[in-house]
């Protein structure tokens, strides 16, 4: 199974590639995904996808707090 994928025009990636590529724990993406900070992700087989841009925009605003 891929490791993203695109729907609706935005690209999803699995936790793993999330983590690896912003540097967030499991936990910390379940909390912002749990609290609405996030969406909330999208589930195919046995893989948890997450909404790239909804992150890296998270990201930027803690950030620029």
């Amino acid at each position: 199974m891929k490791d993203s994928i695109v729907l609706q025009g935005r690209t999803y990636e699995c936790t793993k590639l999330i983590q690896q590529k912003y540097g967030i724990d499991d936990q910390t993406l379940r909390k912002w995904a749990q609290n609405n900070i996030v969406a909330s992700p999208v589930r195919l087989g046995n893989k948890c996808f997450y909404d790239c841009e909804t992150i890296e925009s998270k990201i930027l605003a803690t950030c620029q707090d």
